[in-house]
């Protein structure tokens, strides 16, 4: 018997490379955020450690003061931009989260579709099959009753 082919096996392959695409999106988005939030560590650390370092020194004069004022100002602000990069990324990995549920559903409508198509092959498969072997009985029974038949016109005579 023929093996079954899914009518509609190309859209399913089409909807498995969109999931595989979608998944792997939300593979970078998630690179992207760790990245950002590993960068915003280092800043907040690299500005408390800009603000609170050399104060111990007893001849801090006013322009190197001046000057780390501004290095902790600019790190504050990288830390803040950086911080707002992160809502963004976890914004994009969000977004990216949601279309990889509506791809992975759409290609399971398209399984659940394939396996109502296969059950159905199968079902009419099994009828035919059936109807096969019915016809066969068939045929064997008459031949068994022509042969009884002729023999019993035989032992009459």
């Amino acid at each position: 018997m023929k093996a079954f082919q899914y009518s509609m096996q190309g859209l399913l392959d089409a909807k498995v490379a969109i999931e595989d695409a979608r998944r792997g999106r939300v593979a970078a988005a998630i690179r992207d955020l760790e990245q950002e939030k590993k960068r915003l560590i280092e800043l907040i650390a690299e500005s408390e450690r800009a603000a609170h370092g050399g104060t111990h020194a007893q001849h801090v004069s006013t322009h190197d003061m001046e000057l780390r004022s501004r290095y902790v100002s600019h790190l504050r602000l990288q830390a803040t931009k950086c911080a707002h990069a992160v809502i963004a990324c976890e914004h994009t990995l969000s977004q990216r989260r949601t279309e990889l549920a509506r791809a992975t559903m759409e290609r399971e409508t398209i399984e659940k579709l394939r396996e109502r198509e296969e059950s159905a092959w199968r079902q009419e498969a099994k009828r035919k099959e059936q109807k096969e072997l019915d016809e066969a009985a068939l045929q064997q029974h008459a031949r068994n009753r022509r042969t009884h038949a002729v023999s019993g016109q035989h032992l009459a005579a």
